[in-house]
C-alpha cells in the first residue's frame, strides 16, 4: 500500500492489526516504501499511527538517505517536518544522506537538507579535495568531471548561504 500511494489500504491493513513498523528482511519498513514511491500522504499517515521516521535499515541508511539518494526533495521536507532528523544513520559505506544525494546528482535534495540543517562537514572536506587543477587529464578526473562540476555548485551554494545550516 505506501509504495503504491495507497493511504487508505495503509489504514485498513492498521485496522486489521499489521504493524506500521514491520520491516522486511532487510529491515525496509512501510516509510521506505512510501519514500521511494514518493508518497507524502503515506508518509504523514504512517507517521500518525505510530511509524517511526528514523528508524534506519540493516544497512545502516534511513528514509532520508533513501529520499535524498532517490531524489525525493518533498520526502525529506516532510520526513522533516514529522521529526526525521536529516543527519541520521550513514550507510554501511560511511555516506550521509547529504553525500549521497551529492553522489547521486540532486542538487534540490542538497539544498533542501542544508535548509533542513544538514551536517555539511563531509561534502566541505571531498571538495577541499578536489585540487582545482582541472588540466590534469588522468582518467579518473575524466570520469569524476560531472560530479567536480557538481560539487563546485554545490560549494558555491554553500558559501552563498554563509554555510547557515542551522535548522529553520
Amino acid at each position: 500500500a505506501p509504495r503504491g500511494g495507497h493511504a487508505e489500504g495503509i489504514k485498513v491493513l492498521h485496522e486489521l492489526g499489521v504493524d506500521v513498523n514491520i520491516c522486511d528482511q532487510y529491515g525496509m519498513s512501510p516509510v521506505f516504501a512510501a519514500v521511494w514511491g514518493g508518497h507524502t500522504e503515506c508518509i504523514r499517515v504512517l507517521h500518525a499511527l505510530g511509524a517511526d521516521v528514523n528508524k534506519c535499515n540493516n544497512e545502516g541508511s534511513s528514509p532520508v538517505y533513501i529520499a535524498a539518494e532517490y531524489c525525493r526533495v518533498e520526502c525529506i521536507r516532510v520526513l522533516h517536518a514529522l521529526g526525521a532528523d536529516v543527519n541520521k544513520c550513514e550507510d554501511i559505506e560511511g555516506k550521509s544522506p547529504v553525500y549521497i544525494a551529492w553522489e547521486k546528482g540532486h542538487v534540490e535534495c542538497i539544498r533542501m537538507l542544508v535548509k533542513l540543517g544538514a551536517d555539511v562537514q563531509q561534502l566541505l572536506r571531498i571538495f577541499a579535495d578536489d585540487d582545482d587543477d582541472e588540466e590534469e587529464e588522468d582518467e579518473a578526473y575524466v570520469g569524476r568531471t560531472a560530479m567536480v562540476r557538481i560539487g563546485r555548485e554545490i560549494r558555491t551554494f554553500l558559501a552563498a548561504t554563509a554555510l547557515d545550516t542551522s535548522p529553520h
